[in-house]
């Protein structure tokens, strides 16, 4: 059982490694989403502007779905003899 713990966006479900240079989040976007959602609770809570808080839980949201798309098509890499690595790197434009 792998014992790390997820991401702390809620709605990301993603592993961390407790080593990772954005823990607790699984990467960058993740963190940048979550300080945003925070950011709009408060105005929210100050100001009552609920379709600011519907615009970041947009955001969070699409963000879920990039992943999840994203992990398809690695999954679907894979199956045609692509790794993990090789697929980071043909995202980077650093592959062939």
């Amino acid at each position: 059982m792998d014992s790390n713990p997820t991401c702390a966006r809620e709605g990301c479900a993603r592993y961390v490694k407790s080593d990772s240079r954005f823990f607790p989040y699984c990467f960058k976007l993740c963190q940048l989403v979550d300080a945003e959602m925070s950011d709009a609770q408060r105005v929210v809570q100050a100001t009552g502007n609920s379709e600011l808080w519907a615009a970041v839980v947009t955001l969070s949201d699409a963000l879920s779905e990039y992943q999840r798309q994203d992990y398809a098509a690695l999954r679907a890499a894979q199956d045609v003899g692509v790794s993990p690595r090789q697929y980071r790197e043909i995202k980077r434009g650093t592959g062939t």
